[in-house]
């Protein structure tokens, strides 16, 4: 359950703040991670994914993180708060499993384009000179459905044109990228798999998400870790050189903040 007593706090410290992003993410720095947090609260159905709160400040996985400490910067009340997470996870803000935005780069990007916008293609020309690289991804929301959670929907595959900057390239220019990241983002970890998923029916061209803070020592990502169990801050070079072992991690697609 949500702690109202915290949310009223958070929302009194950073109201007005012009580091909003840096100072609410900071408030959850070590709250434990745990998998798939929230649910649709009293709008559940008998899917068992669908279970859990709307709402909550105790735990996070990597997108509800983001979700949470984006709509509490950007709103001042507790009833406006709830309404952010809302049009932020559902797309129109409509409440319901089916509706819910599963998948980053086709729905939670796409459909929150009042939050964030791709840098992706303007860091890539101001660091390296040079075009993204777009991640292409034939994503089948219907075989999802139907093979993760048994739900039959009507619904045509889509195919997915990510950009991203390669971690190769990211890791050679250090200083560049330092340079090119001005503010808070959000960065997104892509993947490309050799093959098409069999067990969940289709892929997800995104597997992990987190902010990316410029600090005076460099920059930070700061995210919702499962192997730290917690929410906690790495260097962004030193992370992205430990899931450069991962042949399937290609790079990093930018997304910049509204109002930052």
């Amino acid at each position: 359950m949500i702690r109202f007593f915290l949310l009223s706090l958070i929302l009194a410290v950073c109201a007005g703040a012009d580091d909003r992003i840096p100072k609410t993410s900071a408030r959850f720095l070590n709250a434990p991670y745990v998998t798939n947090p929230l649910g649709e609260g009293d709008k559940a159905d008998a899917t068992k994914a669908s279970r859990g709160p709307r709402y909550r400040l105790d735990a996070f996985d990597c997108v509800s993180y983001v979700e949470t400490v984006i709509a509490l910067a950007m709103t001042n009340s507790e009833d406006d708060f709830r309404a952010a997470m809302d049009k932020m996870r559902y797309k129109d803000g409509k409440v319901s499993f089916e509706n819910r935005n599963h998948f980053t780069s086709v729905d939670w990007i796409q459909n929150n384009d009042h939050c964030f916008s791709d840098a992706t293609e303007r860091i890539s020309l101001n660091a390296l000179s040079d075009s993204a690289k777009v991640n292409k991804t034939n994503i089948d929301k219907q075989k999802w459905f139907k093979k993760a959670h048994g739900i039959e929907i009507s619904v045509s595959p889509v195919e997915s044109c990510l950009p991203y900057i390669p971690l190769n390239s990211i890791l050679a220019n250090r200083n560049k990228i330092i340079q090119a990241v001005r503010e808070p983002m959000i960065a997104n970890i892509v993947v490309k798999y050799p093959q098409p998923s069999q067990k969940l029916g289709t892929d997800n061209d995104i597997v992990h998400m987190g902010f990316l803070l410029p600090t005076k020592n460099g920059l930070i990502f700061r995210h919702a870790s499962k192997r730290a169990g917690c929410v906690a801050d790495v260097d962004f070079f030193r992370y992205l050189a430990f899931i450069k072992s991962r042949p399937d991690r290609v790079g990093v697609n930018f997304l910049e903040i509204a109002g930052q």
